[in-house]
């Protein structure tokens, strides 16, 4: 097979092979089951952590490049998710809350939290993922 020269047709073959379950179609929910790993507080300050949650990401209004609004449901939250491309970062609010979801790899994921009560307290999650969908 003849290898392209073009950088963006070479990115979307590499990305497609790395993350199948983002290259979903418009309409089509992508479930994303992750174990969590380690917690960490504002000054990085790590601890293991055990547990899992599910993210229900239901894609709303893409554009071509595949971003654009979500919802996204996990434990009993459901609201609307921005996501800046079909491989994130992806963005809600929740109460006091601020969320961020980043993908490092195919399936290292940072769930990162900011909320403001009155004081800002940041948690950030390391999360062990793979796409059921």
């Amino acid at each position: 097979m003849k290898k392209s020269k073009n950088p963006v047709i070479r990115m979307g073959l590499v990305m497609s092979v790395l993350m199948p379950g983002l290259l979903q179609a418009e309409g089509a929910v992508r479930v994303l089951d992750c174990n969590k790993v380690l917690v960490c507080d504002e000054s990085l300050t790590c601890l293991a952590e055990s547990g899992q949650v599910v993210f229900n990401m239901e894609p709303l209004n893409l554009d071509e490049n595949n971003a654009g609004s979500y919802t996204i449901r996990y434990d009993a939250v459901q609201v609307p998710m921005q996501g800046l491309s079909f491989a994130g970062p992806f963005h809600w609010r929740f109460d006091n809350g601020m969320h961020t979801l980043l993908a490092s790899s195919e399936s290292d994921f940072l769930w990162h939290s900011l909320t403001i009560d009155p004081q800002p307290v940041t948690t950030i999650r390391k999360l062990d993922c793979r796409f059921m969908q």
